[in-house]
């Protein structure tokens, strides 16, 4: 019987791997915005925001001349592309359209 519910965990888990994929990239920006600011920062190449907290995205990399940075900025927005060809993330949402309808 473990076999059987083995079985079942696998073809859940192995799903939709779509999503799977959506994940990883999404960590995979959280890596990238990693390196570019402990790379950046140190070297005051980064923007503030109003509050003064270091605030970048690929752009904000790109226009700082630094070879490195630049890379990263492109590595970024390849990630980017890919996840738009990827479906949304969210599904919740259509749960939360359905509530509005009771109204």
């Amino acid at each position: 019987m473990g076999d059987e519910n083995d079985s079942v965990t696998e073809v859940l888990e192995e799903e939709d791997p779509l999503v799977e994929a959506r994940g990883i990239l999404l960590e995979a920006l959280d890596t990238i915005a990693e390196a570019a600011y402990v790379i950046g920062a140190p070297l005051g190449l980064l923007p503030r925001d109003e509050e003064g907290d270091i605030a970048f995205d690929h752009e904000d990399l790109r226009a700082t001349a630094h070879p490195t940075l630049k890379a990263i900025a492109d590595i970024a927005e390849a990630v980017y592309a890919a996840l738009e060809t990827l479906p949304p993330e969210d599904d919740d949402d259509d749960d939360d359209d359905d509530d509005d309808d009771d109204d």
